[in-house]
């Protein structure tokens, strides 16, 4: 697990250089079309980042695949746990990695979306990088 959020933020902060863009809305649509540019990719064996999108004037939003998964072989609290501990490091590193500073500074919604290898949402969580 800790091995696939390593590779997460890397791909995360290749992307997250200021361009000085004239809103925060055209500097995220811009980060998710580079983003965009490269998806699908994989992140490890088991994940995928197939695509990001830009809603509202401050939403970003990822969504990945779980490769191995499906839905109805997963237990509900076995979901919710690896949920919990998703959500748990990502918000970790978003508030103390220097390299988020500039979502933190904007109050940028972050928004994971991730489903299972037959497309079944399986779980998401959302926060706001400024209220870390």
């Amino acid at each position: 697990m800790k091995i696939l959020q390593i590779r997460i933020y890397v791909l995360i902060g290749l992307f997250t250089i200021v361009y000085g863009r004239d809103s925060i809305k055209e500097e995220l649509i811009y980060a998710s079309k580079l983003f965009n540019d490269i998806l699908p990719t994989l992140i490890d064996e088991e994940t995928r980042c197939d695509i990001t999108y830009v809603i509202n004037d401050n939403t970003f939003i990822y969504n990945y695949t779980l490769l191995k998964v499906d839905i109805n072989e997963v237990e509900e609290k076995n979901r919710n746990a690896t949920k919990m501990i998703l959500w748990a490091t990502t918000q970790r590193e978003w508030k103390t990695n220097i390299e988020f500073e500039w979502y933190r500074k904007n109050n940028i919604i972050v928004f994971y979306k991730y489903k299972d290898k037959y497309g079944n949402h399986f779980f998401e969580f959302t926060f706001n990088a400024g209220k870390l």
